[in-house]
């Protein structure tokens, strides 16, 4: 008696024994959540938030994998819920990195300082690891195409793009829009007696930017650069600041070929009236405006902000902000690129000097190749691009543009009617290509998963839930 109630003692303890060891592996132990910030192993500027869970239990792991779920609290808010996992040992090294480890969730809140793309945060399993990495380094670019109803012919595109670059060793988020026509255009200037957004009525197609630079005296706002529209001159030089850089369309009056010029402006009044006299006699003057500084002058970078007076002893303009360049290419072609700071942000954006790199950017993507000529025009809240009265806000803003200026270009051509598509749009981290899809249900349709995407197709501002 005593002996079998002493064998089966001995059996309930080994079965208390195999529990509890079984309950300190699961639950004691459950896994490991490591968070930190990496780069790249070529490239030190592409940055990544990692976090890493591991668990021993390969059933365990897959099953958090199947169940993850990445939502926005706000626009810049990750929220990561990694369900059933238990008790965690954590380490997070981030301070914009919160984790809450509760029963049965574990709730990991990312703040960062820009939008991030849903489609962009890399999710993995490998064994025992679950990885999910967000990018703090990429660009998206989208690029629309504008066609003639008349002859279904491309006659200008654009590029609306989010870039996330490092510059000065800190990320800048930026909307990079770039445009460029296919098709002859003229060039209007129009000025206003206060900063205002354009009101404008035409037609026909066009686009209109923000001109140069202007002042203002009790209520009014007058232009202060050298301008010349339609063989009329609009506003002299100011003689007391010293020559700064322009750019000029002509048309040659035998053959109407077109000619650009990007050079330094005389700022003598007398000697101004002359250039324009005597470029009258063999060209039409479409436009001619004074801005600066003139950064690239036939492939040379000869941006000298002391000589133009818009360094620290002048008009002093290098702190970020939001930024219009004239870009010509070596087939003298122009393109139009406007740069806004992600949400308008104050002194925020490119420092004159960040630029060049910028530029350099543009060509290693294919964005603008051969560049030949840049002149800077007016920044900062005068940034506006508009496409006939539609004003373009950025990709992946919640915001409209709130700035406004007291000039404008307006580049106009004779197509009445048109229409437009997204050709194409990239996702990628640098320096390949990682993902790309058409704007087109059957393409879309092949893949699979759920993204909901912030998305400015060249003319309005949506929110598009695609389901793959």
């Amino acid at each position: 008696m005593y002996k079998k109630l002493k064998i089966q003692l001995s059996y309930i303890f080994f079965i208390f024994y195999i529990v509890i060891i079984n309950y300190l592996i699961d639950y004691s132990i459950a896994g490991e959540l490591n968070i930190y910030q990496s780069q790249e192993y070529e490239n030190s500027n592409n940055e990544f938030i990692n976090i890493e869970l591991y668990d021993s239990r390969i059933n365990k792991i897959n099953q958090i994998f199947n169940n993850l779920d990445i939502t926005y609290r706000s626009f810049k808010e990750i929220i990561i819920n990694l369900k059933e996992t238990e008790k965690l040992t954590i380490l997070n090294s981030l301070e914009n990195v919160k984790v809450d480890n509760g029963d049965n969730v574990t709730k990991i809140y990312i703040n960062l300082n820009y939008p991030v793309p849903y489609k962009l945060i890399k999710k993995e399993l490998y064994n025992n690891l679950l990885t999910i990495k967000i990018p703090l380094n990429f660009k998206i670019i989208n690029k629309i195409e504008f066609y003639d109803k008349k002859t279904n012919k491309i006659f200008a595109y654009l590029y609306n793009n989010y870039i996330v670059e490092k510059y000065n060793n800190k990320a800048n988020a930026i909307n990079v829009i770039i445009f460029n026509f296919l098709v002859p255009y003229k060039v209007d200037f129009i000025n206003l007696d206060k900063k205002d957004k354009l009101e404008y009525k035409y037609d026909n197609f066009y686009i209109a930017i923000n001109g140069t630079y202007f002042a203002r005296k009790d209520d009014k706002y007058f232009t202060v650069a050298g301008v010349v529209d339609d063989n009329n001159i609009i506003s002299f030089p100011v003689e007391y600041r010293p020559n700064r850089g322009y750019f000029s369309i002509l048309k040659d009056k035998e053959n109407k070929n077109l000619v650009t010029i990007f050079d330094y402006l005389t700022n003598i009044r007398y000697e101004f009236i002359k250039l324009v006299n005597t470029t009258k006699k063999m060209y039409d003057i479409d436009i001619l405006l004074q801005s600066g500084p003139l950064i690239y002058k036939d492939y040379n970078y000869i941006m000298d902000l002391d000589r133009e007076e818009f360094g620290e002893k002048g008009n002093n303009i290098i702190k970020e902000a939001a930024r219009t360049l004239i870009v010509n290419t070596r087939d003298n072609t122009l393109n139009i690129i406007s740069i806004l700071p992600y949400n308008y942000e104050r002194n925020k954006g490119l420092n004159m000097y960040d630029i060049a790199n910028f530029l350099s950017n543009l060509n290693s993507d294919n964005l603008i190749t051969h560049i030949k000529d840049v002149l800077n025009l007016d920044g900062g809240s005068s940034v506006n691009f508009y496409i006939n009265s539609n004003l373009i806000n950025s990709v992946y803003s919640n915001k409209i543009n709130p700035y406004k200026s007291q000039n404008y270009l307006i580049f106009k051509t004779d197509i009445k009617d048109y229409y437009y598509k997204n050709s194409l749009t990239y996702y990628y981290y640098f320096p390949g290509v990682v993902d790309y899809f058409y704007n087109n249900e059957e393409e879309i349709i092949k893949k699979k998963g759920k993204y909901f995407i912030n998305f400015n197709d060249g003319i309005y501002t949506f929110d598009k839930f695609i389901d793959f």
